[in-house]
């Protein structure tokens, strides 16, 4: 997988403006399907989690915590692991998860990432990694 670095918020806020789009689009039969969407530029801190920043977890009783953050709705927690093809994404309305037993694999980096959704659907992702022990 080839990821590209991810542009900082105040240059998106500046390329797409806060209003309505109107969006259209064409189907394979031809159709024309036309639309609109609202982007709001409602944008929070993502949390600050545990464990991350390479700590060492034990994959049997692996739990991520992060604070709260003052008007998310929800959080959403992504683990993953290309080389394994793992990838586990849980929309939480708590702070905490445990990883189920089992889950991840003994002696393997993992990337966690946790983002803060808002009312209207807007998340923004913080991310670090983890390693389980041998």
């Amino acid at each position: 997988m080839i990821e590209s670095a991810e542009p900082d918020i105040p240059s998106v806020l500046a390329a797409f403006t806060e209003g309505v789009y109107t969006i259209e689009a064409r189907a394979f039969t031809g159709a024309l399907m036309v639309g609109e969407a609202t982007l709001p530029h409602t944008l929070l801190a993502p949390p600050t989690f545990t464990p991350s920043g390479g700590a060492l977890v034990d994959p049997a009783s692996a739990t991520v915590t992060w604070s709260g953050v003052s008007g998310a709705e929800a959080y959403l927690l992504e683990i993953e692991n290309d080389d394994l093809d793992a990838n586990l994404t849980v929309n939480l309305p708590s702070t905490s998860f445990a990883i189920p037993a089992g889950w991840l694999v003994r002696d393997t980096e993992y990337e966690i990432g946790m983002a803060t959704i808002t009312a209207v659907g807007n998340l923004n992702f913080g991310e670090s990694t983890v390693v389980t022990i041998p």
